[in-house]
């Protein structure tokens, strides 16, 4: 009778715990890491995290402020560096790292911006401020049924190709471009790299 309470207590615990645990997963952002731990999970945002630490800007993007970021893959890096020769280079030099921190905060806005909001924003031709200030904005916008996000200097038109990677901070949405502000364009034309 003993080994059968003992098993009976033993079933208990068990489906208690599996309940528990299946309660925990199923909260948004309970089991996730944070934005900068999500992209380090992922090889194609090496870049991306890489200059994210060289700015200093992991502790920033590893709190509990809910942000939403606009997350270039190394493909996106690798093509600026084709259009811009040099600029690679440019931004990762210590000197410049004003610079390359206005280029990070120009890919993140404030709060959890997932894409029905951000469809919505992109049909009525949103422009929204980013972490680089109210007036550096990101303009939304839809083409082919493709949220569409151009950066403030003309120079790109970013496609969303996966939205709603969720973080424990807030989301990401992946895009193909890299984003450049107007006061990098104007640097970078200083510098005669664009």
């Amino acid at each position: 009778m003993k080994m059968i309470k003992t098993f009976g207590a033993l079933l208990v615990v068990a489906v208690v715990g599996a309940a528990l645990a299946a309660s925990a997963s199923a909260r948004p952002g309970a089991e996730m890491g944070t934005i900068v731990d999500v992209a380090a999970g992922n090889k194609s945002f090496s870049t991306l995290v890489s200059l994210v630490k060289a700015a200093g800007l992991a502790p920033a993007l590893s709190g509990t402020t809910e942000l939403t970021v606009f997350a270039p893959t190394n493909t996106a890096f690798k093509a600026l560096e084709k259009e811009v020769p040099g600029v690679t280079a440019a931004l990762t030099d210590p000197k410049n790292k004003a610079l390359l921190v206005q280029v990070l905060k120009y890919h993140v806005v404030a709060g959890e911006v997932k894409s029905p909001a951000a469809i919505a924003a992109a049909k009525q031709k949103a422009r929204i401020p980013t972490l680089l200030g109210k007036n550096a904005k990101l303009a939304l916008s839809l083409k082919g049924g493709k949220l569409k996000v151009a950066d403030s200097a003309g120079i790109h038109t970013a496609t969303v190709t996966k939205a709603d990677v969720d973080a424990s901070n807030g989301v990401i949405h992946v895009i193909d471009k890299v984003l450049v502000p107007k006061s990098v364009a104007a640097a970078l034309k200083k510098a005669g790299l664009l």
